[in-house]
């Protein structure tokens, strides 16, 4: 059974229709990357999901029970939004006190700083903060609550390299020791590819792929490694030694790589990368 269920969310704001019917299934302890441009409605996805915005229809299940969005029910629920906000004239640690007051929350916060490398800097003020220190004071709030299910909105906007690696080992850390199920969004897909079990590809308003990286790709594709490249356009695009068609366009593409110059190394045959199957999906 799925432990989250969105069935046919609709939501427009006023003339403009954001979301046409969106389906999707969260099964319990996996990490399901939501894949899409900016504009393509995935926080408006995020937020019906929550209860933060009403849907103009549609359904929203948690382990086959409508979600009522009561108190009680929305605990299961944590959230990273894109953007994070905290009391700058405050400590770290002051922030997270004040976070776990207002939801009654257990955890140990020092424990949480820790686990999100802020440990050093609990009593700094959040003013001082990089923008990337604040998103893992965000990622350490969100899981105050000890939630079920854990929503992270494109956060590693504004990481740096390291704070990015930090960012997945702690997707790996919840999902592995703590048992969360996680949804995260990003309009990269090399940002979230490494840790996620399943992908989603939202366009259109609408959920276009859904599935693992070898069963939302095309089973095959044609990859042609050149020893020296063409000398003019040949239709195609020459990536790093390589040119990657479709299978019904590789003799076209080989005749006019050596009408114009190209050297031909090898041509297999390659499966569609995740990269690949984005852009196809999203970007037409």
């Amino acid at each position: 059974m799925p432990s989250l269920e969105l069935r046919g969310i609709h939501r427009s704001y006023g003339d403009i229709q954001v979301l046409k019917g969106v389906d999707l299934e969260l099964r319990e302890g996996e990490t399901y990357g939501l894949l899409g441009p900016n504009g393509a409605g995935k926080t408006t996805l995020f937020r019906c999901m929550l209860g933060l915005l009403t849907p103009d229809s549609g359904r929203v299940l948690i382990d086959g029970e409508e979600f009522d969005f009561s108190r009680e029910k929305r605990s299961q629920l944590g959230y990273l939004p894109s953007g994070v906000s905290f009391y700058g004239n405050l400590t770290a640690e002051e922030n997270m006190r004040f976070f776990a007051d207002l939801v009654d929350s257990p955890p140990d916060t020092d424990e949480l700083l820790d686990q999100v490398g802020l440990a050093e800097d609990q009593d700094r003020k959040v003013k001082e903060f990089s923008t990337g220190m604040k998103k893992r004071l965000g990622i350490a709030q969100s899981l105050l609550r000890q939630p079920d299910i854990m929503v992270y909105d494109e956060p590693t906007t504004g990481l740096d390299p390291e704070g990015k690696k930090r960012f997945r080992r702690q997707i790996r850390r919840v999902t592995e020791d703590e048992e969360v199920t996680v949804l995260v969004s990003s309009h990269i897909t090399g940002e979230i590819e490494p840790v996620c079990d399943r992908f989603g590809i939202l366009a259109d308003g609408e959920i276009q792929v859904s599935g693992t990286k070898q069963e939302i790709s095309r089973e095959e594709r044609t990859r042609i490694q050149l020893s020296s490249e063409p000398s003019e356009p040949v239709g195609a695009e020459v990536e790093d030694g390589y040119v990657v068609v479709d299978p019904g366009e590789t003799e076209d593409v080989l005749r006019r790589l050596i009408d114009a110059g190209a050297g031909i190394e090898s041509v297999e045959p390659a499966r569609e990368t995740l990269e690949d199957v984005y852009m196809r999906v999203a970007e037409g």
